[in-house]
Parts: structure tokens; C-alpha cells; sequence
């Protein structure tokens, strides 16, 4: 089966979906874990995007949490953000972080 790709943007980021049956899709980063893994993800699991591109869905780039594990994930990153900037690493200009 040839599979459909399609972007849809939500919450400001590009998330890449595919077609698995006729007027059925799922976001792609779930297709690819559920092939890796062998197995369906359940409906509270999450996947994170390492890197944060959204659209970067090689497998070493996923990572399958439950609702909790995520926000832990999220919340880990926003606290190295404010750590590199209070060292001076990362700036903060017109509601923007950059390095």
C-alpha cells in the first residue's frame, strides 16, 4: 500500500499525517512507532519529538510517554531554556528566544 501524505498545522507547528485506509488517517509520527514497536499505541500514549521538529520523524528522533512523561519532558526543556539563559547562552529579543 502506497501510503498518503498530507501537513496539517496546529498550536503554530507542521505535523506530517498519512492516509492507513480509505478516509482514515494518523499523524505519522504514531504510524512509524506503531511499526517500530509492533504494536498499537494507546490512546493516553504520546509521542515527543527529540529535537523538536515536528516534521523529523526518523525513530531515534521519537519517544512514546504517557500524558504525564510528556509534560515532564516539556517541563525539563523549559527549565534548561531558563538555565542557558541565565548563563548567557540563549537571549530573549521581541518574544523570541535565539542563541
Amino acid at each position: 500500500m502506497c501510503l498518503c501524505h498530507f501537513l496539517i498545522w496546529s498550536n503554530g507547528k507542521r505535523y506530517e499525517f498519512v492516509y492507513v485506509s480509505y478516509r482514515k488517517h494518523q499523524s505519522y509520527h504514531r504510524y512509524i512507532l506503531e511499526k517500530y514497536l509492533n504494536r498499537k499505541l494507546k490512546r493516553n500514549e504520546h509521542v515527543h519529538h527529540i529535537d523538536g521538529d515536528t516534521l523529523n520523524n526518523e525513530i531515534n528522533n521519537l519517544v512514546v510517554d504517557d500524558r504525564s512523561g510528556h509534560k515532564k519532558i516539556h517541563n525539563s526543556l523549559q527549565r534548561c531554556i531558563a538555565e542557558l539563559y541565565r548563563k548567557g547562552i540563549v537571549k530573549f529579543k521581541e518574544g523570541v528566544y535565539y542563541v
